[in-house]
């Protein structure tokens, strides 16, 4: 059975002023619920259950319903202060609702499957539902759970306390206990709650739940169960202003071990790079967090990630997209796939068994979509027999426009195919440096004015200097005394840095077709030879230095740190892997670099270091608006890990020139 989507959409919300669900989050008169619904459809919830009061029936279809309700199938149940076990009445004096796992218990007739249940006010994000989604739809049973967490210092309010499940995670990474604490204030580097006469600090990176939750529907029955409990519980004041949580529900399950609860935990890129899909929580708790929500709104609207009017078009499921390509049989099944932070990547089978992916170009960063695929069109025509193949759509091209104006393709899958992450052996460098070496010597010859610039300025060192000193200049945020060592260490290199951008525009380097993105996880390989079967991801196809690709490739795979290690010691040249990938790059170039691109190589490598650094650098300065952050030093932190590759590549500059002098002079 597939799973449902429960929204509890009844709170009054005595703190806000007034029903939160009513208030507009952006131009087109939209909240909160119409993204998360537009959300969780796009994961594959089919079933949406509100829960509401007979009270705000009326304005809740008027504002809400009657829209959403074209597009999924919207039910509604309505919770009552009077629905308790029997023979259990409404305290007198008792106004307030019984809390979210009251609110739960008002969907257990409608509630068949298994179900995610969210806040109508909080946004969670568009991969939080496809994490929620897959868990429902694979590993979902009696006796095992999924909570989707978050980082309590991303979910406090400037305006005023709020109330979080702060949660407790064991070994594996479960859920092993959670508790409702109520009154949390920012504090310097976390929050604290008050408890008794005592104040207690909770750090910002504690896991806490926003109430994304998932169950097996067995859980309704625990649930309706503890009601009981909760309610003998009650005394004095209590009576009227306590209310039934389900965090406290999840917490006497995980104390009676009658449930294990897994934590679908945001991740972050580990490379930096800006999430299409959004990463960030964010509600309205106090009337005036309504201009902060509106503003993170409309740069993901900015972004592409969504339409200005979500509710102008049915989206067309992935399986109705599907079969708008000319594919062996009819589409049977499609889910999403893989990581990808920047476009939507979906796995296709059809009846014959024949497996496909599909993807729908992210508009927000491509403004050109029909120019990229255009270009790979150009591409794959040369690389025919390299493992990719794209797949017509019944116009006829090689890329379907949808009803609302997305471009999406769909490429036959690779089977027996792995993207890594990070290299397991030189031999996995070695590979994908032959890899992007056959990409550029197969592509050499296309005319560059077939080409169209997809993105502008890519690559281009001066900009991202400049705009780092005028950062500085501005220095809106009061951090540039805190980075005087990074700032020095920058600047004192950006000669170095704009080197290859100079020789480009004297003619000293000729412009080719590069790839752009050239790392390891844009290479498959074979999972049972290790072999390189051929590169993806090819939408940065543009003019460009070999340099560029040669050095991203070493940027990316052989740095012995993470990219956003906060420890800058740990991050170093692993001569072993650069040495692999340099071997295999220029024996697949073989004589189509020249002297002078072959000498540029080692620039290549520390100028995307630099490059990299400098970009987080000015980000960290301006408040970390372009890169997501899990921490408040994250961009500083990956900052500096770029800086100490490049300082450990000045270490070895000699053996970097030695090595691709070696491998230049024994290529074919």
């Amino acid at each position: 059975m597939k799973p449902s989507l429960v929204v509890l959409a009844a709170g009054i919300g005595s703190r806000f002023g007034g029903l939160k669900q009513i208030e507009p989050v952006d131009g087109a008169g939209q909240l909160i619920i119409d993204y998360s619904i537009y959300d969780a459809m796009r994961a594959g919830f089919e079933t949406v259950i509100c829960v509401i009061t007979k009270e705000i029936e009326a304005d809740f279809r008027a504002m809400i319903g009657d829209r959403i309700s074209r597009f999924v199938d919207l039910r509604y149940c309505f919770q009552r202060l009077d629905d308790l076990p029997a023979g259990r009445s409404v305290p007198a004096g008792r106004k307030k609702p019984w809390g979210t796992a009251h609110a739960l218990l008002a969907a257990r007739h409608e509630v068949s499957g298994p179900f995610a249940v969210i806040n109508a006010d909080d946004f969670y994000g568009a991969s939080a539902y496809k994490a929620m989604f897959e868990f429902l739809s694979n590993r979902a049973k009696e006796g095992l759970g999924a909570m989707v967490g978050y980082k309590l210092g991303d979910t406090l309010s400037g305006n005023g306390h709020v109330a979080r499940g702060i949660c407790e995670l064991d070994e594996r990474g479960m859920l092993s206990g959670i508790t409702e604490r109520t009154h949390i204030v920012p504090r310097p580097g976390g929050a604290a709650y008050a408890d008794g006469d005592d104040l207690i600090f909770v750090p910002s990176e504690t896991i806490v739940s926003m109430n994304l939750w998932g169950f097996d529907s067995s859980f309704m029955k625990e649930a309706e169960e503890r009601l009981s409990v909760f309610l003998d519980g009650l005394s004095g004041t209590n009576i009227l202003t306590s209310e039934y949580f389900l965090p406290w529900v999840s917490a006497q399950l995980l104390d009676e071990k009658k449930i294990e609860i897994e934590v679908l935990e945001r991740m972050s890129s580990a490379n930096g790079t800006p999430n299409a899909e959004s990463s960030q929580w964010f509600g309205i708790t106090y009337r005036s967090d309504l201009p902060t929500v509106k503003l993170a709104l409309s740069k993901l609207i900015e972004s592409g990630e969504y339409p200005e009017e979500l509710w102008q078009e049915k989206p067309l499921s992935l399986l109705e997209q599907a079969s708008r390509f000319k594919l062996q049989g009819a589409p049977v099944h499609a889910a999403m796939h893989g990581s990808g932070l920047i476009n939507v990547t979906s796995l296709v089978e059809d009846k014959t068994g024949k497996r496909y992916v599909m993807q729908k170009i992210n508009s927000g960063v491509f403004k050109k979509p029909i120019a990229v695929m255009k270009n790979i069109v150009l591409a794959l025509d040369r690389l025919k027999g390299a493992g990719l193949t794209l797949v017509p759509s019944l116009s006829g091209e090689l890329w379907d426009v949808d009803p609302s104006g997305q471009v999406w393709r769909l490429y036959d899958y690779v089977p027996n195919s792995v993207c890594l992450q990070k290299p397991r052996t030189p031999n996995d460098m070695k590979a994908c440096g032959k890899a992007f070496g056959e990409f550029l010597r197969s592509l050499d010859g296309i005319p560059l004015e077939l080409i169209e610039t997809t993105i502008a300025n890519f690559h281009d060192a001066p900009r991202y200097f400049n705009h780092l000193k005028e950062v500085v200049k501005k220095d809106t945020m009061g951090r540039a005394s805190k980075v005087a060592k990074e700032l020095d260490f920058a600047l004192s290199r950006e000669e170095v840095a704009i080197r290859l951008s100079k020789m480009r525009d004297a003619g000293e380097l000729p412009v080719r077709l590069v790839h752009n993105d050239a790392k390891l996880t844009n290479v498959l390989f074979d999972e049972r030879t290790g072999d390189a079967l051929c590169v993806i991801d090819l939408d940065t196809l543009m003019p460009g230095l070999a340099a560029h690709d040669y050095g991203e490739a070493i940027r990316y795979g052989a740095n012995t740190a993470a990219e956003d290690e906060p420890d800058s010691s740990k991050a170093a040249l692993s001569l072993e892997m650069a040495e692999a990938c340099t071997e295999g790059f220029l024996k697949a170039c073989g004589s189509m670099l020249n002297r002078a691109e072959a000498e540029s190589l080692r620039y290549g490598a520390i100028t995307m270091t630099l490059e990299n650094g400098v970009r987080f650098l000015a980000d960290y300065l301006e408040g970390d608006i372009y890169y997501r952050i899990d921490r408040e030093s994250h961009n500083l932190d990956r900052c500096r890990s770029q800086f100490g590759l490049a300082a450990d590549m000045e270490r070895h500059w000699d053996e970097m020139g030695a090595m691709v002098e070696r491998y230049w002079e024994k290529r074919d």
